[in-house]
């Protein structure tokens, strides 16, 4: 069997969870003797050679829409019949490489990790739960996210227009890869058809698994004698980064720390509010920090939160708290509630007492806190392991060929 990857995230360049996952498939479908070539859009590199396939890098002008980026299609000349499948891992290039196919027959399968192509307002989907997604509700959701980041009216056409061309091209391929339920529900209400959409969720990590188990790292409260809640992922609005701090700002506790780690576009936001908050001197960030040092932090800490306010594809993060044997504290939206099921501590989605009530609850009670965090631990190897969920993709290869 003989792949094509395309993917917009790949290792070295790691920006969140999709090139990790991606990097994580191709390693272990290399590992079953499956032939994998990758084709990275982002920053061009050197082209990596091994026996079990090769890597490419291109550039791509990254500002443009993906469905007028040509770039893609300039680039991606793979001969007829090379390849005995397609995958495009991510959301941002389905579209594209669909065109693609019109010239060359090769079977399309990706992986939804994002809802670009289904949603062009989760909060209204969210508040909603549109069932089906009318081209006269498409239009209200885009006129109305215009409205709310003051652009000019004029854009609005022209947004519909390449959202609605860029979801016909999108559910006209071969099959999908849902990380998650609730990212398959959102995908089913924009039109895409379920009976092509596999629920396959991430897997868990061996090299991280070496690396958490390598990671001499103590609880930090153990030499300082203070609690860590922990938060790692992007700085932006949708992760609901600000209702953490807003939330850790009314705990009654003094001997507990929030340490926030990743960066973002609203990072500057995030540390004005950490600023005025009764707590500044017990919040701190730490920026971005590599990959294979992440294993510290979530040694250190004794609870990991994820504060979403948006219905996360899954949650990659949580996975890897799971692994450090860490409870989870997470908002009852998106995929992670599921993902830790009744061994977490969910909250009703920004609801600032809520998780202030959670925090002060898991921190009181040390074996809660070990109890909760063993049962992650094993549901984490159980449900998110390696070989499953490889085999399972391959089935989805197998039935497209």
């Amino acid at each position: 069997m003989k792949i094509g990857m395309v993917t917009h995230e790949y290792p070295p360049n790691i920006r969140g969870g999709c090139g990790i996952s991606c990097e994580l498939l191709v390693r272990n479908l290399r590992k079953k003797g499956i032939y994998v070539d990758v084709f990275v859009f982002d920053i061009e590199r050197s082209t990596i050679y091994s026996e079990m396939g090769n890597t490419y890098y291109f550039e791509i002008a990254s500002n443009l829409p993906h469905i007028l980026n040509l770039t893609t299609l300039l680039k991606l000349k793979i001969p007829k019949k090379r390849y005995d499948l397609i995958h495009v891992y991510g959301v941002t290039q389905i579209s594209v490489l669909k065109i693609l196919k019109m010239f060359h027959h090769t079977p399309i399968v990706a992986t939804l990790n994002g809802f670009e192509e289904a949603c062009f307002d989760y909060s209204t989907w969210m508040s909603r739960k549109c069932k089906t997604c009318t081209v006269i509700e498409n239009y209200h959701c885009i006129y109305n996210m215009n409205n709310k980041l003051n652009r000019p009216k004029i854009l609005v056409p022209f947004k519909f227009l390449y959202f609605n061309i860029q979801r016909y091209f999108s559910k006209r391929i071969d099959d999908y890869i849902a990380l998650s339920d609730s990212i398959k529900e959102i995908y089913i209400s924009a039109g895409f058809p379920e009976d092509k959409i596999t629920v396959i969720p991430n897997m868990i990590d061996p090299n991280f698994i070496q690396l958490v188990n390598n990671s001499k790292t103590k609880k930090y409260s153990e030499s300082n004698g203070r609690n860590v809640v922990l938060y790692i992922g992007n700085l932006n609005k949708t992760k609901g980064v600000d209702t953490l701090i807003n939330s850790f700002s009314k705990i009654s506790k003094n001997n507990v720390e929030l340490w926030i780690v990743g960066t973002g576009i609203h990072e500057k936001q995030f540390k004005d509010i950490a600023d005025k908050s009764p707590m500044r001197e017990n919040i701190k960030f730490f920026g971005f920090v590599e990959y294979k040092k992440l294993p510290d932090f979530y040694k250190a800490a004794d609870v990991f939160v994820h504060p979403g306010i948006w219905p996360e594809p899954f949650g990659r993060t949580i996975l890897e708290a799971m692994i450090c044997k860490l409870p989870v504290i997470t908002s009852n939206v998106g995929a992670p509630p599921k993902i830790v099921d009744d061994s977490g501590l969910i909250y009703e989605v920004g609801d600032l007492d809520a998780l202030t009530q959670r925090l002060e609850q898991i921190l009181s009670d040390k074996e809660k806190r070990a109890k909760l965090a063993n049962s992650l631990f094993e549901k984490a190897k159980s449900k998110y392991g390696i070989d499953s969920i490889v085999n399972e993709i391959i089935k989805v290869y197998e039935k497209n060929m």
